[in-house]
């Protein structure tokens, strides 16, 4: 029975009964290591994957976090800009000429229609305007033609000239064309008929007509350092009516047919491009007024003006 109990023990298959309830011949042995040489590792620990709902993303100390503000910083640097809106003439003439002519017209109109129902016995508008002179009709059509003008007077304001002037550019919008000219490029400014900006060589990075608040300009120009404006350009003498018999490159030709045709159906924004397009190719253009309007051109040698404007 020892023989057995010994041999149990080697290979690791004692009972708990034999491993506590050792044999006489054993009573003093020392108690050996009962772990079996060839039992398995202990199973891992499986970790769940973490969740990618949005629940589980917020921080445990999301509540207790500080907001991070996207206000501008109080020693940031921000960039001032004056505006400068069309000339308090143009402005009054707008605002104040297109409604009364709208009331005007809604008068005549009224007049004409009490006339046709004095005329034909139309029982006019509800009762109304049936008799020529009818203060009531009058008076209406008077007033639907001050709102009508009123709503076209301010859709003109908002498309009429406005100019914006910074220490980094002056910005010109106009109808549906604008130009900006970094201020690092402009060298000249002449304020006559046109407001022209100069760069050098006597390019021009900027042609528009002068309908903007000259004492308003002046100041912003002057506030930002630009250089004082003159009121005579010293290219003047250098342009010429365009016709299509001139001396120029077959590209160049086109571009003034096509700006000639933009300026006479009244598309700014299309004639303002090709404006900058000729200017890059050399080709300085304006605008005289008559019937039809005249274009005139100049040349210059230029090196690089591509990105000179925007």
């Amino acid at each position: 029975m020892t023989v057995m109990n010994e041999r149990r023990d080697e290979l690791g298959l004692a009972t708990s009964d034999d491993r506590t309830a050792p044999g006489p011949d054993h009573a003093s042995a020392p108690q050996r290591d009962r772990t079996p040489e060839h039992a398995s590792d202990p199973e891992p620990t499986t970790i769940p994957a973490p969740s990618t709902s949005p629940a589980s993303l917020r921080p445990d100390d999301a509540d207790s976090a500080p907001s991070v503000s996207t206000a501008p910083r109080s020693g940031a640097v921000v960039e001032k800009t004056t505006k400068v809106g069309v000339h308090t003439v143009r402005c009054a003439r707008l605002m104040l000429g297109i409604p009364l002519v709208g009331a005007l017209a809604g008068a005549v109109v009224a007049l004409g229609i009490e006339l046709i129902a004095e005329l034909t016995g139309f029982d006019g508008i509800f009762g109304r305007a049936d008799h020529l002179g009818e203060p009531v009709g009058l008076l209406v059509g008077a007033v639907v033609g001050l709102a009508l003008g009123a709503i076209v007077a301010g859709g003109a304001l908002r498309e009429a000239m406005r100019a914006e002037v910074s220490n980094r550019a002056i910005g010109i919008h106009w109808d549906d064309a604008h130009v900006t000219v970094p201020r690092a490029l402009v060298s000249r400014i002449v304020l006559a008929d046109d407001l022209v900006v100069h760069g050098r060589g006597g390019v021009e990075l900027a042609r528009v007509p002068n309908r903007l608040n000259t004492p308003v300009l002046l100041g912003a120009l002057a506030e930002f350092d630009y250089p004082e404006p003159v009121s005579a350009d010293p290219h003047a003498d250098d342009f010429r009516p365009w016709t299509t018999d001139d001396d120029l490159e077959d590209g160049n030709r086109r571009l003034l047919l096509a700006r000639a045709a933009a300026v006479r159906n009244g598309q700014h924004g299309d004639a303002e491009l090709l404006r900058r397009q000729l200017a890059r190719r050399g080709v300085m253009v304006r605008d005289r007024q008559g019937r039809p309007a005249q274009q005139q051109w100049r040349r210059v040698v230029v090196r690089t003006i591509a990105p000179l404007t925007s």
